[in-house]
């Protein structure tokens, strides 16, 4: 790794007993074809084969190990206040990136002006088999209202984001314990709120593994409940209405009806057919977008194949 005057990108990745899948994360970084940049690695107090894996790349990253209280948001944060980028590269520690993922990202931050830059990523079934893409964002004007009304569209092992625009805004994750779940979301509503310009970039660059260690596996019964929480509390502050503040809901209500895999197909179809007739009209519109992105997705993933070979 080159460090020159200036680092360009800062990689933040927070972990916890995630060794079995770190190393490959950390690679997968030193692979990088651009090499202005920094690791910084916060261990939360791992008791598994963390600290061994760390010990090999000890001299080609930074880290720091604390205890966050099982709030990562302050992993990040310590990250945050000890980084020496232009830019902070988000990563969890059972991702990881294409080895030209940074220099495709600065060559984009060369050639347009935003604040956050999000790559599609390649997403692995069960099995741990990558067969299918997931992409970001939209081009909506008001990105803000987008994120309430239709939820987090961003992933944060796919997002760049620029420092300068958190150090004028005065932006760093949330460290609240009853959103510690969706505090990345939390984190984007805050640049949006902020007239952030974000970038969305079709082509995959790096690998998302979901696996039953994953918190998308562990806050599954608690993941509604707290983005009710996290939309009231926008409400009170009066940055959305109650018009907005419904539609979130009902648009939460059925992703995570059609989500369930525990609900059987047919009383799925029953509800759906409730919500519908009470609302047909915003229903339908929710369902064309659902069925807009997975259509985009299944183009994109014809599209991109030959990247995983």
């Amino acid at each position: 790794m080159v460090i020159m005057n200036k680092i360009f990108f800062s990689i933040i990745i927070p972990t916890y007993n995630q060794g079995k899948f770190l190393e490959k994360c950390i690679k997968s970084c030193l692979d990088q074809t651009y090499k202005n940049y920094e690791i910084i690695v916060i261990d939360n107090n791992s008791t598994d084969i963390t600290f061994d894996v760390l010990k090999k790349y000890e001299n080609k990253i930074i880290y720091k190990r604390i205890d966050n209280d099982g709030v990562i948001s302050k992993s990040r944060n310590v990250a945050l206040n000890i980084s020496r980028g232009n830019w902070i590269a988000l990563l969890d520690s059972d991702d990881y990136f294409f080895k030209n993922k940074l220099e495709e990202a600065k060559n984009t931050i060369q050639r347009n002006n935003f604040d956050v830059f999000s790559n599609s990523e390649w997403i692995s079934d069960k099995l741990g088999n990558f067969n299918k893409i997931w992409f970001y964002g939209n081009k909506e004007k008001n990105f803000y209202l987008d994120l309430i009304k239709f939820g987090n569209s961003i992933s944060t092992s796919s997002s760049i984001i620029k420092k300068d625009f958190l150090n004028q805004n005065l932006i760093n994750f949330n460290e609240d314990k009853e959103i510690r779940n969706i505090a990345d979301y939390d984190f984007f509503l805050s640049i949006a709120k902020k007239k952030g310009k974000f970038f969305f970039y079709n082509k995959p660059l790096g690998f998302h593994l979901m696996h039953q260690e994953s918190t998308s596996f562990k806050s599954k019964n608690t993941h509604l409940i707290t983005l009710k929480k996290l939309l009231n509390n926008h409400l009170k502050s009066r940055d959305i209405n109650e018009k907005e503040f419904n539609f979130s809901l009902f648009n939460l209500l059925i992703i995570d009806m059609i989500g369930d895999k525990d609900i059987k197909l047919f009383k799925k179809l029953i509800e759906l057919c409730k919500i519908f007739l009470t609302s047909p009209v915003r229903t339908t519109f929710i369902i064309f977008r659902i069925l807009n992105k997975y259509i985009k997705s299944i183009i994109l993933n014809l599209i991109y194949k030959k990247y995983l070979s």
